[in-house]
């Protein structure tokens, strides 16, 4: 039988703690990462020095003693954590880089190159408050961005990279790329969220302000998990009555954030001109709109001329919205 003879979990069962690895890959969905956006971010010390900070939280990481990892550790920070001068690297004459990595030891397995494992097994008294999980900062070449980028053989998972000029062993942020990743990251379907527009409808702009399409601005719904929101916004079907007259239009969150602008022109000359598309996109965070109702919309300020806009048979104004969750 290849089976364990005990799933996970049943009393009295002898259960191998390697059991409890898989089931931390299973939860994990077979991904290190972290557990919820905030987690594990790497600081510059409040005064910058030859240190780090970690924020508190938890993470997965996979076991890479194993050649196949399908095996997981979960590894748990309670409060924020210092990485100390002792445990920085020394100035270099050129830029340096590193990863800094949660590297977690497991005396059931080969110690060969590992940071702080000791070589051979560990006093039983000792055991039961050993170390065994710690920030380890690792050198690594200036396109490393991940753990399994740098070829050894245990687990470890990537929070940050330091890019770190010659000379100089002070930290700051400015130094600190994250590179962070959820473990089981949320991604909502597509929403759409369309209003036609009676036909003949005119709309003007002026050229000192910004004035909703058609005044038209639905409320969105952020889930409580969304850290992140995309919206596209689509103005098609529209007919262009002269003079010329040309617009930058823009998507607005919440009257807080606004997207960039997108620089449509209509056409001189035409007298009318149909089925003009125009489109406008956002992309930013909204982890401080989770779990409420936004306002969002499309809006257009003249840039030129002095035409207006008239809707036609089939003018639509059409929002795509998507919420993601990703670290923060």
């Amino acid at each position: 039988m290849t089976f364990n003879f005990a799933p996970w979990a049943i009393d009295g069962a002898r259960t191998r703690a390697g059991l409890a690895r898989l089931a931390s890959y299973a939860a994990g969905g077979g991904r290190s990462g972290i557990i919820q956006p905030t987690d594990l971010r790497v600081t510059a010390l409040s005064v910058p020095g030859q240190g780090l900070r970690v924020a508190s939280g938890g993470a997965t990481v996979l076991n890479h003693y194993l050649s196949n990892p399908d095996e997981a550790y979960v590894v748990s920070n309670p409060s924020t954590h210092t990485v100390l001068s002792a445990d920085m690297p020394p100035a270099q004459a050129g830029t340096a880089y590193y990863l800094v990595c949660v590297v977690v030891g497991d005396p059931e397995f080969d110690q060969t190159g590992h940071p702080f494992m000791p070589a051979g097994l560990l006093d039983p008294v000792d055991a039961p408050d050993f170390e065994y999980v710690r920030v380890v900062v690792i050198p690594c070449s200036a396109g490393t961005t991940k753990f399994e980028q740098l070829g050894v053989n245990y687990p470890g998972y990537a929070l940050a990279r330091l890019e770190v000029p010659g000379s100089t062993t002070t930290i700051t942020n400015a130094m600190i790329t994250d590179v962070r990743n959820l473990a089981n990251s949320r991604e909502s379907s597509a929403v759409f969220y369309a209003q036609p527009v009676p036909s003949g409808t005119l709309d003007t702009f002026d050229t000192d302000a910004y004035k909703l399409v058609y005044g038209w601005r639905p409320v969105v719904n952020v889930p409580e998990w969304a850290t992140h929101m995309t919206v596209r916004a689509d103005v098609s079907g529209i007919m262009h009555i002269d003079p010329y007259v040309a617009g930058n239009m823009r998507v607005v969150v919440a009257e807080v954030y606004a997207g960039p602008e997108t620089i449509h022109e209509f056409e001189d000359g035409l007298g009318i001109e149909q089925r003009v598309a125009i489109s406008a996109y956002w992309d930013g965070y909204v982890e401080g709109f989770a779990g409420q109702g936004i306002y969002i919309g499309p809006e257009i300020k003249r840039f030129a001329g002095a035409g207006t806009l008239q809707a036609g048979f089939d003018t639509t104004v059409m929002l795509d919205v998507r919420f993601y969750e990703r670290p923060l």
